[in-house]
C-alpha cells in the first residue's frame, strides 16, 4: 500500500515592514579606507512603563558582533532619502546581555520600521496572537517555516542599504544550551534554537522570524512572528585537494545550520532592571 502526500505551496511574501527594520553595522577595515559593513541589526519597539502612548526604539544587534570591532566606533547604516547614513555610536553605549548574544541600544526610529513586542515568540516557544478575540496560540515547533533578513556582505548595496531573506524551517527546539564563542575566545553556552537556513558572517544580529499558516472562515491566513535573532552557523571540517598539487588542507563548509538566540533573550534584556530605569528616565 503506498501513500500519497499532496503539498500545497504556500508563498512567503517578505514586506516592507521587515525588510525596513534593518540595520548594517560598519566597523573600520585596515585594508578599506571608508568603514565596510560587518553584521546586521534591527529596530524594535518598547511602549514606556509610565506612559503606555510613549513607544521607544531600540536597535538590536548579536552581541559579539560589537566585541569582534577592533576599534570603539561602530557606525550603524540606516536607508535615507539620499541612499544611506552612517550614525556613529559608542561600543561602550550599547547595553549586553550578561549571558546571551543579544545587544541593545536606544535609537532613533527614523527611517526604520519597528518590531513591536508583541511579535515576540514567548518564553515556553508560543506565539500569542492578541489581535484576535480572545487571542490564539501557535506553538514553535520542528519544522515551523522560518525566514530572516540582513545583510550579505558581498553586495550590501552601493546606494543604500539592501538586506536579503533566507528561508528555511526550525530544525531543533531550544532543550538544552549550545556552545557559541564570545568576542574574546571564551566559550560560553545559551540556549537556540537551531534552523536549517544558510546564514554566513553578516547575517550576525539578523532578525529570525517564524510562519504561522491557518485557514479562517475559508481563507488562508499567515502570522509571522519574531522567533529571535541570528547568532552564527555550524561549520563541517572537509579535507579539500589543492588545485596545483597533492597537498590537502582543512576548509570549513556551511552545514546550513543556523544558530538562532530566542526572542525571550532579546526581551529579557530589554526588562533588564538598568534598561527599564534608563527608559523610564528619558
Amino acid at each position: 500500500m503506498s501513500l500519497l502526500f499532496v503539498w500545497r505551496v504556500k508563498m512567503v511574501r517578505v514586506t516592507d515592514h521587515f525588510l525596513g527594520c534593518i540595520a548594517f553595522l560598519c566597523v573600520e577595515d585596515l585594508e578599506q579606507t571608508t568603514p565596510s559593513p560587518k553584521g546586521t541589526a534591527f529596530a524594535v519597539s518598547v511602549t514606556d512603563g509610565n506612559r503606555p502612548d510613549v513607544a521607544h526604539c531600540y536597535l538590536i544587534t548579536a552581541r559579539h558582533n560589537l566585541e569582534l570591532a577592533r576599534t570603539d566606533s561602530i557606525i550603524v547604516r540606516v536607508n535615507s532619502e539620499e541612499g544611506f547614513r552612517d550614525l556613529v555610536t559608542d561600543r561602550n553605549q550599547w547595553q549586553k546581555h550578561d549571558s546571551a548574544d543579544v545587544a541593545c541600544l536606544p535609537f532613533s526610529s527614523e527611517r526604520l520600521e519597528q518590531i513591536p513586542l508583541a511579535y515576540f515568540v514567548g518564553a515556553d516557544y508560543p506565539y500569542h496572537f492578541r489581535f484576535s478575540e480572545g487571542g490564539e496560540n501557535f506553538p514553535v515547533r520542528v519544522g515551523t517555516e522560518s525566514f530572516f533578513v540582513g545583510l550579505f556582505v558581498q553586495q550590501p548595496g552601493r546606494g543604500g542599504n539592501l538586506p536579503i531573506a533566507r528561508f528555511g524551517h526550525v530544525s531543533r527546539m531550544p532543550t538544552e544550551p549550545v556552545v557559541l564563542t564570545s568576542g574574546d575566545g571564551t566559550p560560553f553556552e545559551q540556549l537556540a534554537y537551531l534552523v536549517e537556513c544558510r546564514s554566513w558572517g553578516g547575517h550576525s544580529g539578523s532578525p529570525a522570524f517564524c510562519i504561522f499558516h491557518r485557514t479562517y472562515a475559508g481563507e488562508p491566513l499567515k502570522h509571522i512572528a519574531f522567533l529571535g535573532l541570528v547568532s552564527g552557523h555550524y561549520d563541517i571540517p572537509t579535507a579539500v585537494k589543492s588545485r596545483n598539487s597533492e597537498e590537502r588542507f582543512m576548509a570549513a563548509v556551511n552545514s546550513g545550520i543556523a544558530i538562532v538566540t530566542p526572542a525571550e533573550s532579546v526581551r529579557d534584556l530589554l526588562f533588564r532592571e538598568d534598561v527599564v530605569r534608563e527608559r523610564n528616565s528619558s
